[in-house]
């Protein structure tokens, strides 16, 4: 019963009061409600669940879940994109069952050749990117993830795929970091991995690493979001990636299914349209029509890259305080607020 009464309370640490906005809030100006990870101060878990977990509200409005496991608990080895994504990422034309057993095999045998790394999206609209390098299941490892509350139906029609993009480009380096692809190299040197998709209504990213490294690759990590660079330099390689992705969709019957959906339904509804982008929506007619595609990526950047709009989840055997601390520096820089929904700029 100490036991159980101790880890109560370490679960509840850092929690604030029934009253607080945190567990609650609207968006007045959308009238779209928000909850929290908690009920009434509370973690809703199972007696079994021997994980402490705090929720924190930074000043910016970005809402962060730590979930820290104790020495000792073993727990589920974190599996490589292509194996545990598989139903973001490849669920189609029935093959799940041999495709699981060849992923079994090559994570088996250290295989890490780029088709392990890179995933493309087709289920449920969803469109993704996967780089790294496979780690061993036994090292101590930490988690991350952001989700941002907007995804493709929040894009223009002008500019079909403009979230996917921006997912993208995110990737190609940032202020304080502006190397290209310096994060996935980094998070690879450090036995990680990292990942995105977008969908309809949300934008996902998330890596891995050795616990070591976890605050300063948290760091890079965060700095996607608080000051990209989107480099014009960088746009025409990241189309040709996303182009890329399309073609392989293409052999997909989920997403020709996806495609025909979106060619039928009434122009207005969020399935209507093209979602996924490719080099002629994103490139060709864009520069025919004298449109300035990084002006509308960072446009739509601005509007809905907001931490208000964004939740976070870190996952580590580092202490609580330890996790709090990394994600209060690395996202207290992110810009504070809603997602400005209705904003005639993009969406």
């Amino acid at each position: 019963m100490a036991d159980d009464e101790q880890h109560s309370s370490e679960s509840t640490q850092g929690q604030r009061s029934e009253n607080d906005p945190a567990l609650s809030k609207t968006d007045s100006a959308n009238g779209r409600e928000f909850f929290s990870f908690s009920y009434y101060d509370q973690f809703i878990i199972s007696e079994a669940d021997k994980k402490q977990y705090r929720h924190l509200l930074l000043d910016n409005g970005l809402q962060v879940l730590l979930v820290h496991e104790p020495e000792g608990l073993k727990s589920a080895p974190i599996s490589n994109s292509s194996s545990a994504n598989r139903d973001n990422y490849d669920a189609e034309d029935g093959n799940d069952s041999s495709d699981s057993d060849n992923d079994a095999d090559n994570s088996a045998s250290g295989s890490s050749d780029d088709s392990d790394r890179e995933s493309v999206g087709s289920d449920s609209g969803r469109t993704g990117r996967s780089r790294g390098v496979k780690a061993s299941s036994s090292a101590r490892r930490s988690a991350a993830a952001l989700c941002i509350a907007s995804g493709s139906s929040d894009e223009g029609a002008e500019l079909a795929g403009l979230a996917h993009f921006l997912e993208h480009m995110v990737f190609m380096g940032s202020a304080k970091y502006p190397t290209e692809n310096d994060f996935d190299a980094y998070v690879s040197e450090r036995g990680g991995e990292s990942n995105a998709w977008t969908d309809m209504e949300r934008t996902m990213f998330y890596f891995d690493c050795s616990q070591e490294s976890f605050a300063d690759c948290l760091d890079r990590f965060a700095n996607f979001f608080v000051d990209p660079l989107l480099s014009a330099d960088s746009l025409e390689r990241e189309v040709q990636a996303v182009h890329s992705e399309f073609e392989q969709a293409c052999c997909s019957l989920q997403s020709q299914l996806e495609f025909f959906t979106g060619c039928l339904t009434s122009p207005g509804h969020p399935l209507s349209g093209f979602k996924w982008g490719n080099k002629v929506s994103l490139w060709d007619l864009p520069r025919t029509a004298n449109i300035d595609v990084r002006s509308k990526l960072e446009e739509f950047r601005r509007v809905h890259y907001r931490a208000g709009n964004m939740t976070a989840a870190l996952q580590s055997r580092l202490s609580l305080d330890a996790m709090e601390a990394a994600a209060r520096a690395a996202f207290e820089g992110l810009p504070p607020g809603m997602a400005v929904l209705g904003s005639d700029c993009v969406a």
